[in-house]
């Protein structure tokens, strides 16, 4: 073998014995390369277009145009509300709670497809949301799936998808397309199909979470495989009057336990609304009962270190070092307690006061 073909790996494969294809004379991949010739294969030299989203949520952009996007909880947490609420900022074009809408990207229409409410109820529900989105309100709508046959819903969603091609589809819930949530041949095709239909638009996916209260993964063979194929996952959760849209996992941003989430409540009329007066109520309602046990850790002394507040919790109150530790960690998150120097890591705590003189007892479980 020639030095020259030692350099050349194309001349060397061919030169192997053996019943190898050569290359045809008239494509060279060692002269041009193929993304020239052809434009199925990737340049990769080529500008990369940047990832569009509807919305920033806090400083991180989210919401991707394109691509799946999933929001899970258990059973009655809020999940087919949590997706008006994210819509509304989209269609309005307003900033609602952390979610404010990307300037450049506009919905011309969304359309809910939705598999478990009953007419009536939908109806209700579907009023409200348009009184809400005012002069947006012929951008959003709604179809109900819960009659189709389940054989029948795909292609129900690939018809009026075909005739009325809206940029955001949102199917609540995913596992009501499916025979068998578990079947992995199913669910495999099923996923592909996703994929593809995804692949022009936001679809969001509403799916349920394992029962385990601690097991917050999606149910089924479906929901691993969503968990893959989704560009965004959130998890949605409601307590004390307060529903959370928690982002969980994103490809094209960075996501942890800091990360910004969604926060909204509904009115008397159900009407999606901020939650902002409430988290502040419901934190001083917090910072009281934790006043109240923390009066007789303190007792006479004014200030404390970290150290023996947590020394006097594990001997007063029988808890752990990990329990007298979170215990801390709440007083001082909710304000019941604060540094007298915060740039001091070794400062002293002090009770802070009430926000009111009589306050009465609360219920709160975190404390």
């Amino acid at each position: 073998m020639s030095n020259k073909e030692k350099l050349n790996p194309i001349a060397a494969l061919q030169a192997l014995p053996g019943n190898i294809r050569q290359f045809g004379s008239e494509v060279n991949p060692m002269e041009r390369p193929l993304w020239e010739i052809d434009n199925r294969f990737l340049n990769p030299f080529a500008p990369v277009p940047e990832v569009q989203t509807w919305v920033c949520m806090g400083d991180r952009p989210a919401l991707p145009c394109k691509g799946i996007i999933t929001l899970s909880a258990k059973p009655k947490q809020g999940k087919s509300i949590a997706t008006y609420a994210l819509l509304t900022p989209i269609l309005t074009r307003k900033p609602f709670d952390t979610l404010t809408p990307q300037e450049e990207n506009r919905a011309r229409l969304a359309v809910v497809f939705d598999t478990e409410m009953d007419t009536p109820t939908l109806a209700e529900r579907y009023k409200t949301m348009l009184q809400a989105l005012n002069e947006a309100a012929l951008r959003f709508q709604i179809v109900p799936l819960l009659e189709i046959p389940k054989s029948k819903r795909r292609e129900y969603i690939e018809e009026i998808t075909a005739k009325y091609n809206p940029d955001i589809v949102v199917i609540d819930q995913v596992a009501r397309l499916v025979a068998n949530f578990n079947d992995a041949a199913e669910n495999v095709a099923f996923g592909e199909w996703l994929a593809q239909y995804a692949a022009k638009r936001s679809v969001i996916v509403v799916i349920h979470q394992n029962k385990a209260a601690d097991n917050t993964q999606m149910k089924g063979h479906l929901g691993s495989l969503l968990e893959e194929l989704a560009v965004e996952n959130y998890t949605v959760k409601h307590e004390n009057g307060i529903f959370y849209i928690i982002p969980t996992n994103a490809r094209k941003s960075r996501v942890d336990e800091t990360s910004t989430p969604v926060t909204f409540a509904l009115n008397d009329s159900g009407a999606i609304i901020t939650a902002a007066g409430m988290i502040e109520s419901n934190k001083e309602k917090q910072a009281e009962q934790c006043r109240v046990e923390l009066r007789e850790i303190f007792g006479d002394d004014d200030t404390l270190r970290h150290s023996e507040i947590k020394s006097r919790i594990m001997e007063k109150q029988g808890l752990s070092q990990k329990g007298a530790e979170r215990k801390i960690r709440i007083a001082a998150e909710c304000g019941a307690i604060k540094k007298i120097d915060p740039a001091n890591i070794r400062s002293p705590y002090q009770l802070t006061q009430s926000a009111a003189e009589d306050f009465s007892g609360v219920d709160n479980d975190d404390f």
